[in-house]
This record gives structure tokens, sequence and C-alpha cells, in this order.
């Protein structure tokens, strides 16, 4: 495992390839930017900062994440999610299609959560966000969802299909549904 306790920011000036089964960045109080267009982050990474941004010529394996904000540089091609994202004070959008390595909870307090690609795997994702929560593409075509639950309090917007193996929960003042619903396996 690489582990970085950083008593400052964490910035880069080339690109790194990291390789070992976690990476954990800790940098409380301080920023974190690895935005070089070469990084290549084959294990899952762990970081808590201030304000994070987090680039990957490919997949980018997410871990748990505390941060007041989180922001993706162009390059990534995928994300993977195997960990908790806490973000006090940001908004959260995967531009990408997102596969689920792990149960995941996402909290944004009252910022948006917008996935603009698919969303698979067979594990849980919870979102909590008073703002917003976009779902654009669909959510478990490829593998479902063991469970899915978004407590968003504002809007829940589903542009496409849900398929999950588990429950599928959705507390919020607006919801909107814009494709078919499925579970399989005993969920309601």
């Amino acid at each position: 495992s690489l582990v970085v306790n950083a008593g400052g920011a964490v910035t880069q000036t080339a690109a790194t390839t990291v390789v070992t089964p976690t990476a954990d960045i800790n940098a409380a109080g301080f920023d974190v930017t690895l935005m070089e267009t070469g990084n290549d982050f084959s294990t899952i990474i762990h970081v808590d900062g201030v304000n994070v941004s987090l680039n990957d010529a490919n997949n980018l394996p997410l871990g748990t994440i505390n941060a007041t904000s989180l922001t993706f540089g162009a390059n990534i091609t995928s994300y993977s999610l195997n960990g908790n994202i806490t973000l006090s004070n940001g908004s959260l959008t995967f531009d990408k299609s997102v596969t689920m390595a792990g149960n995941s909870q996402l909290a944004t307090g009252s910022k948006d959560v917008t996935f603009q690609g698919t969303v698979d795997g067979g594990f849980a994702l919870t979102v909590n966000s008073t703002g917003t929560t976009d779902f654009d593409k669909a959510i478990g075509a490829g593998t479902a969802l063991s469970a899915l639950t978004v407590d968003a309090g504002g809007v829940a917007n589903f542009d496409n299909t849900i398929k999950t193996t588990g429950n599928i929960t959705v507390d919020g003042t607006t919801i909107n549904l814009g494709g078919d619903v499925t579970t399989t396996g005993g969920g309601k």
C-alpha cells in the first residue's frame, strides 16, 4: 500500500502510476491536486483533504473520500466506486460510466449528485443529498445493483431504466421516472 501523510497540500509535477493494493492520501485541512493527464491509479484511492482534484488516463478507482469538494479531470474513461464519498460543500458529477466495486454511500449535503453515464455492478449504492440527484443513463442494465437508495429530500431524476436484485428506496419531494423499474430476488 501507498500511504501519504501530508502536513500541507499534495500536488504533483509529473504523471503518477500507482499499482499497490490501495493508495491513502491523508491531507486533512489541505488541498489534494493530482491532475496530470497521464496518471494511472490502478488501485483504490482513498483521500482526506479539502479541495480534492483527481485525474486518470483510464478508470479512476475511488475508495473513501472525505473533502469539501471533489472534481475530476477530463481524461478519465470510467469510474469504479468502492467506498464512501462525503463532501461538505460540493456537488458531485460522474461524467462517465460508474461500476460499483463495493457498497458505496455518497453524501453531498445540499449539493447535487449527477451520473451522466451508466451505473452497473452487483453492490449497493446510496445517495444522500437534499439537492438534486440525476441519473441520466440506465442503472443496472449491464449488471444489476444489489440495492439502490436515494435519500434526496429534494429532487430525484431517473431518466432511464433501473434494475436491482434488492430494494429500491427513494425518498424525495419530487421523483421523476423516465424508464422501467425492475427488482428481482425479493426486492421492493
